[in-house]
């Protein structure tokens, strides 16, 4: 442990720095409350269902991150599961992509609110996150059908824009108050 001011050494019973003299009550706040908020891929995973439709608060990086990570795979494997196991008789694709794509609509609102809650904790406002769940509708269909559309283009790069703009916010650390 070290202090919080000089950076000096600490032994784990002292009060106070011998350096200089700061009280270490706060580093050793810091020190459990950090621990306490660390918590497995499990729980943290636990806690995203928990919060699923709770906007309020704030998320750390790694609970965010940890769900999300867990659900890309999920909807992946079973995507990829889902697509290949199609049944070569009568060409009906597997239910397994089905249960994917009830995957993907329940997880929408838990991931949108564990999203606000991110920006909450980074103190940027959530104006992108509801912009980018509406915008990319009509470009990916008009470029997709070959129509060429300038416009549709032009949304197209707003939305990837959008993307590169959310995620270098949902990457970046936590504002935390300034400890005085």
């Amino acid at each position: 442990m070290y202090c919080n001011k000089c950076g000096a050494k600490l032994n784990s019973n002292d009060a106070f720095c011998a350096q200089c003299g700061a009280p270490i009550a706060s580093n050793t706040q810091t020190a459990t409350s950090s621990a306490s908020s660390e918590l497995n891929i499990w729980q943290n995973y636990q806690a995203f269902w928990r919060n699923f439709i709770n906007f309020k608060g704030k998320t750390k990086r790694t609970p965010f991150w940890v769900s999300t990570i867990i659900n890309i795979l999920i909807t992946t494997l079973l995507l990829i599961i889902g697509i290949t196991g199609r049944d070569e008789l009568t060409g009906q694709a597997s239910p397994l992509l089905y249960i994917a794509i009830f995957f993907i609509i329940v997880t929408l609102c838990p991931q949108l609110a564990i999203t606000y809650r991110r920006f909450n904790d980074v103190k940027k406002r959530k104006w992108s996150i509801w912009v980018s769940l509406i915008l990319p509708i009509e470009p990916f269909f008009e470029v997709s059908s070959g129509a060429g559309n300038p416009i549709a283009s032009l949304l197209l790069l707003v939305t990837i824009g959008l993307f590169i703009y959310n995620f270098t916010i949902l990457i970046s650390p936590s504002k935390e108050r300034a400890q005085q």
